[in-house]
């Protein structure tokens, strides 16, 4: 999971689309491993109200823990580290980032439909 809020000066739209249009591909054809499944939560802000301390809530989801073990251990490369967060700095703010693993409990309550 990464936590994290977007450059000052950008739009939510500029965020959201830098991310998911720009970052997203640029990571997936530098890594050699990688999440199987990328989902990004775009904070609501409402007009007129206080922002939340953060902008997006991500999750990086992977096959199992020996591909998470060897993207953490690719990430950790200098050379990809440093490109990483080059390309971060165009869109988010890096005192912001909080990157944590997490386990998943879900409660179902009744199906939802495809595509929710």
């Amino acid at each position: 999971m990464v936590i994290a809020r977007k450059k000052a000066g950008l739009s939510d739209e500029e965020f959201r689309a830098y991310y998911s249009n720009r970052h997203l591909p640029y990571m997936h054809d530098l890594m050699d491993h990688g999440a199987a499944v990328h989902r990004r939560h775009f904070i609501v802000h409402p007009d007129g109200e206080e922002r939340a301390d953060y902008d997006v809530i991500s999750e990086a989801i992977h096959e199992d823990m020996d591909t998470l073990a060897a993207t953490v251990a690719e990430l950790s490369d200098p050379r990809k580290r440093r490109l990483r967060e080059e390309d971060e700095s165009h869109f988010l703010d890096p005192a912001s980032i909080s990157i944590f693993a997490v386990e998943t409990e879900e409660t179902v309550f009744r199906p939802l439909e495809a595509g929710l």
